[in-house]
This record gives structure tokens, C-alpha cells and sequence, in this order.
């Protein structure tokens, strides 16, 4: 169950990256032109419309990959601060 909230909080964070992002699309770096117009190639975008539902993708994709990285950055370091940090010698040294 912690696992499924886990998961459900990295889903929501990274939606709201990615509603972030396409609100204010200037504020962040936009990929490469050549990598845009590979990928619009490959995802058969035709219209405008196909083009905006693959940018949200892209954006989708990004912000989960984010997200993902700083989670397991986070969960990381507090493996490494649980390992030396013992709170208990502080207040009470044995």
C-alpha cells in the first residue's frame, strides 16, 4: 500500500510538471529543434493537434524522468543519513 501511494504521489507531481511546464513553456530549455522534428517523424503527428498531444507527451515523459531521479536521489541520501545520523547518542550518550 505504501508502495501505491508512493507511485501515486511520483504520478501527481510529475502532472503537475508537466501542467507547470505547459502553462510557462519559456521558462524551461526547449529541446533540440532537430530532436522535435525526428520524433514528430516518428510519432506520424499530421496536425497541429497531433503536434500539441506529442509536446505533452514529451513533457509528460520529462517530468517523470524528473521527478523518478529525485526520488531516488531523496531516498538515497536518507538511507545514507539513517546509517550515520543516531539521534538518540545526542540526547542520550551511552
Amino acid at each position: 500500500m505504501k508502495t501505491f501511494f508512493c507511485l501515486l504521489g511520483m504520478l501527481l507531481i510529475a502532472l503537475g510538471i508537466t501542467a507547470f511546464w505547459a502553462r510557462h513553456p519559456n521558462l524551461l530549455p526547449a529541446p533540440p529543434a532537430t530532436f522535435v522534428l525526428w520524433l514528430g517523424e516518428r510519432y506520424g503527428a499530421e496536425n497541429g493537434e497531433q503536434v500539441a498531444d506529442l509536446e505533452l507527451l514529451l513533457m509528460f515523459g520529462l517530468s517523470l524522468g524528473l521527478v523518478w531521479i529525485l526520488a531516488l536521489s531523496l531516498c538515497r541520501l536518507m538511507s545514507r543519513w539513517k546509517s550515520r545520523w543516531k539521534p538518540f547518542e545526542l540526547c542520550f550518550p551511552i
